[in-house]
């Protein structure tokens, strides 16, 4: 089951990653923002 929350943490860190590189302007908060914040 480990293998499954790996999969969906690297989900959770590239989608903001590919918003930002498509967008070209950080128009949300940074990905450097907390997990725990969502």
């Amino acid at each position: 089951m480990v293998g499954i929350a790996l999969i969906l943490y690297e989900i959770h860190l590239r989608i903001p990653l590919l918003r930002f590189l498509f967008s070209g302007k950080p128009m949300n908060k940074p990905a450097k923002t907390p997990a725990s914040a969502s």
